[in-house]
């Protein structure tokens, strides 16, 4: 079994991307709310960060450097960050569309379902699909670990003040928009792990209940999770009860079979990564 990128998957015509923007977006009927027969906590969802998620939260020094979004020339919207150009992407959002337009094409936050970036819309989304409370991962941004704020800057400095920009926005004005609906779910430091584990006991401080890891971190070019380079990070989490949360997929790449193999093959055994990290963990 060998592994694919996931840049490489976001590029592949056959899941939408490199076709450009989508000429129609299809909004299919909303449903009606139904009563709750269960308490529902969801512990896999994402959110797509808004426009102003790093608005004001870079000290002066460093406020040119803030991740922001810019127009692109074929009129969709891109975050900027050290430099690079990172689009929004149509699997972020494709709730409440046929899945007949599910892709990677780039899209506008206009053009997303706006529970996928606005916390009131989302609350209103929950209470449709009955879910009671709802733990969020990261979207493209970010990387599903945070991987793209901590470890692209070449400035450590730099690094650090985004994750915590990043960690200061979700607590405070995504889940503290809605106090009981959201539980807190921080990105770590990944440059340092002892610095990433006094970061888990001042979050625990203040509300922050999860954080999310990477199921592999030798894929995203880190030591393993045998090394011992990480025990730090995961004394604090055991110390302050803080859960480790492993996405499928945040290691950045996504199991296959052959460098040739149809796109149908990783889009089946995407989830077999739960299974390998299940195993790897444990022992």
């Amino acid at each position: 079994m060998t592994g694919l990128s996931l840049d490489d998957l976001a590029s592949n015509e056959h899941f939408g991307g490199g076709k450009g923007r989508r000429e129609t977006i299809t909004w299919l009927p909303e449903p009606e709310p139904r009563a709750r027969a269960y308490t529902v906590i969801s512990v896999d969802d994402h959110v797509v960060e808004p426009p102003d998620a790093f608005a004001g939260r870079f000290p002066k020094k460093y406020a040119d450097a803030e991740p922001r979004v810019v127009p692109t020339d074929d009129g969709g919207e891109a975050w900027v960050w050290q430099g690079q150009v990172l689009p929004n992407v149509g699997f972020n959002a494709v709730v409440g569309r046929p899945s007949s337009e599910y892709g990677f094409e780039p899209t506008r936050f206009d053009e997303m379902r706006r529970g996928a970036w606005d916390v009131r819309e989302r609350v209103n989304d929950m209470d449709i699909d009955g879910v009671a409370a709802s733990l969020c991962f990261p979207s493209f941004l970010p990387g599903f670990v945070g991987q793209r704020l901590t470890l692209w800057p070449d400035d450590a400095d730099l690094a650090l003040i985004a994750m915590r920009a990043y960690n200061d926005w979700h607590l405070e004005a995504w889940c503290g928009a809605a106090p009981g609906r959201f539980i807190p779910n921080q990105i770590a430091y990944l440059r340092d792990p002892e610095i990433a584990a006094d970061e888990i006991r001042r979050n625990a401080a203040r509300g922050f209940r999860a954080v999310t890891f990477s199921e592999a971190p030798d894929k995203l070019g880190m030591p393993t999770i045998h090394s011992g380079y990480w025990d730090p990070l995961f004394a604090a989490c055991e110390e302050t009860e803080t859960v480790l949360c492993l996405h499928v997929g945040s290691s950045g790449t996504s199991p296959t079979t052959s460098a040739d193999a149809p796109p149908e093959i990783p889009a089946v055994l995407f989830g077999a990564y739960g299974m390998y990290s299940a195993v790897d963990w444990l022992y």
